[in-house]
């Protein structure tokens, strides 16, 4: 009996720690190949989780997946080279959700290589601009770039169903 209590407790434990999403390292033109594959309406953000607010942004991130992640793509790419400290973060939020973080070469700093993946990326969108904060995109024909703004537009938001 005794046995058989560890053994579901270990099954349950292992499906549980399984279930959490481990961060993802991405470069633009695999983010680029997500977002084209699924075709649907995108919010795309950096998102800062060294700073003072990182876990009060994550949680706001997180009321967007729980409101719009059955109708949109969500990805928040975090602006940091520690993978472990995006997952802690989300792990102490609960946030069963992937969480991407800045890919590239490691020894160039984490401005650069956020412009040259905004750069990159933009690029691939076929858009004008060299650096944006949040992307708001009902497809790839229309695709709103945000600057200099780290809050959640839900006016934009709502507009990406229309």
């Amino acid at each position: 009996m005794m046995r058989y209590l560890f053994l579901t407790m270990f099954v349950f434990f292992t499906v549980f720690v399984q279930a959490q999403h481990k961060p993802e390292a991405v470069l633009a033109n695999e983010l680029y190949d997500k977002i084209e594959q699924r075709n649907r309406p995108s919010f795309i953000v950096y998102w800062n989780p060294n700073c003072e607010t990182g876990e009060e942004s994550l949680l706001e991130y997180q009321e967007v997946i729980n409101t719009y992640g059955s109708k949109i793509d969500i990805y928040v790419i975090g602006l940091t080279n520690r993978s472990d400290l995006i997952a802690d973060m989300s792990k102490k939020i609960e946030l069963d959700y992937p969480l991407y973080y800045l890919g590239g070469d490691k020894s160039r700093s984490l401005r650069l290589r956020k412009e040259e993946f905004s750069i990159e990326l933009l690029r691939l969108m076929k858009q004008e601009g060299e650096d944006f904060d949040t992307i708001y995109m009902q497809d790839l024909d229309h695709v709103e770039q945000v600057n200099d703004i780290f809050e959640v537009d839900y006016t934009r938001l709502n507009a990406l169903f229309k």
